[in-house]
């Protein structure tokens, strides 16, 4: 009997250490529009959209600016652009994300749009 409950402690201590050795979290791809708007105002820099991810506590990974692609877009004052800024972030932040404002990517590829990343301009 002795050898049975040692047997159950030793896989359940095993268990337990493999939990805390888990791989990193995955990471997710966010979106947020670079807030253009046609004659009016500039966009943003993917600085500045980069810290409204880092000024709720998530790290970013990598950054870039893109556009969304085949949209096409009205010329008129007033109105927006198709220029969003792309961030890689754990999967783990992205609810605190979503509450800054931005998306995951997913939510483009449910609308069939596509993005192309682009070098930024500013």
């Amino acid at each position: 009997m002795s050898k049975i409950i040692t047997s159950f402690a030793v896989i359940f201590a095993t268990l337990s250490v493999s939990a805390c050795n888990t791989t990193p979290s995955s990471t997710s791809l966010v979106y947020i529009s670079d807030g253009y708007v046609q004659c009016e105002t500039p966009a943003m820099s993917l600085d500045m959209t980069r810290s409204l991810l880092t000024e709720v506590g998530i790290n970013v990974i990598t950054s870039h600016c893109a556009h969304i692609a085949d949209l096409a877009v009205i010329s008129m004052c007033g109105a927006g652009g198709t220029g969003i800024h792309l961030h890689e972030i754990a999967s783990q932040d992205n609810n605190k994300a979503t509450a800054a404002g931005f998306d995951n990517v997913s939510k483009l590829t449910e609308q069939s749009l596509n993005y192309e990343i682009i070098d930024c301009e500013l």
